[in-house]
């Protein structure tokens, strides 16, 4: 072999050598190169959601938790109860049995991861039914939102607004649980007529209930499904009938709840009630029970009951009681106030003494700090 020829082949061996170690490193490395994985689809999200908390990914909770979203994406301070409400009725719902999820931000990761955290510690405990997710953008900012219900009454779809006539209310439920209903109206500002009970009719799991909706105003029809967590509103209605007028309600008082719950009995010309230390003793103990389970139930613990708590802390005879949570003390009583239910207690006339409790719940991932308010009220002997 020449040298010219040796160093042609050593020139060869070379380029080869330097070709194969030019590769690459993913190809040398014998694997693909990695790109950053994409966040999940807000399909796929919904599902891991679902799958997690153990409820059903719901189209029309989803459809609200988009019309949410987009209002907080514009607007953080529209991530309001009141703003949820008009959502979930712009879609027909009438769900009470809520547990909402809201977070905004820039990364899409770490919202994910917040929703994820807060379905694991705290909406999976609720046992939701069924839940809806969705995603918004307003230029940088995203809002990430959930709207867990614990549907115990399914509803067909209802409107906002009715002519004055007579309306069924048509829906499904489990045909072991018992469902009453009970209306309040019409109201316009402050003044509503009295809180009537309504027809529930039951074949199977179909149930109808029939509403006397023939004057103008405001309407609220509350089903309440009596379960192991004693009563709960299972569905909470709100329709404009006629010429109704503005929505009545106003905001909420800042005054302490006792000092409104007079106000309130006052109007209706009732007796005032007195106050009880017993009673004060088992809605704290409840109000500080309500908020570390974070549901606002009547029985929390199985066989504990309003009455069974009320006798345990030292007070004899019948009892009835509200329990809500809410952004503050003054939002909770004024929720309690537009629940035909809850009202009724409140302005009950055989109510001779009663008991507050309120404690604090912290925020938790998605969740603002809220206040968990007890109302217990002694009734007169019989």
């Amino acid at each position: 072999m020449t040298l010219h020829e040796d160093n042609a082949r050593a020139a060869k061996m070379f380029r080869r050598f330097f070709a194969i170690f030019a590769l690459p490193a993913a190809v040398w490395a014998g694997v693909r190169p990695v790109e950053a994985a994409a966040p999940p689809s807000i399909a796929e999200m919904s599902r891991r959601v679902a799958k997690l908390s153990g409820a059903r990914v719901d189209p029309t909770l989803a459809q609200a938790a988009a019309r949410h979203a987009r209002a907080i994406a514009q607007d953080t301070r529209r991530a309001t109860r009141e703003d949820l409400t008009r959502a979930l009725e712009r879609e027909g719902l009438a769900d009470a049995l809520l547990l909402p999820f809201s977070s905004v931000g820039t990364r899409r990761g770490a919202l994910d991861e917040a929703l994820l955290a807060f379905t694991e510690r705290s909406a999976r405990a609720r046992a939701p039914t069924h839940v809806g997710v969705a995603l918004a953008h307003e230029g940088d900012t995203l809002a990430l939102v959930a709207i867990f219900s614990r549907r115990l009454v399914e509803l067909a779809p209802l409107p906002r607004r009715l002519a004055p006539k007579r309306f069924t209310l048509r829906g499904r439920a489990d045909p072991k649980l018992p469902v009453t209903a009970l209306v309040l109206g019409p109201c316009r500002g402050a003044t509503c007529g009295a809180v009537d009970p309504a027809r529930v009719r039951r074949k199977q799991a179909v149930l109808t209930v029939d509403v006397d909706l023939r004057r103008p105003g405001w309407y609220f029809v509350e089903l309440l499904a009596d379960g192991p967590r004693g009563p709960e509103t299972a569905a909470l209605w709100r329709v404009a009938v006629g010429d109704a007028g503005p929505a009545p309600g106003g905001a909420p008082s800042n005054a302490p709840v006792a000092h409104q719950i007079a106000k309130d009995r006052e109007a209706h010309d009732l007796a005032p009630l007195e106050g009880s230390a017993a009673l004060t003793r088992a809605a704290q103990a409840h109000a500080e029970a309500a908020c570390r389970a974070g549901l606002a139930a009547h029985v929390l613990v199985p066989g504990e009951d309003p009455s069974t708590r009320a006798r345990a802390a030292g007070f004899e005879g019948a009892v009835t009681e509200n329990v809500a949570i809410a952004p503050t003390a003054g939002h909770a009583h004024h929720n309690i106030l537009w629940s035909p239910g809850h009202r009724q207690n409140v302005l009950d006339p055989t109510a001779a003494f009663f008991g507050i409790g309120i404690a604090q719940r912290p925020a938790a991932e998605g969740v603002a700090s809220s206040v968990c308010v007890v109302e217990l009220f002694g009734l007169q002997p019989r």
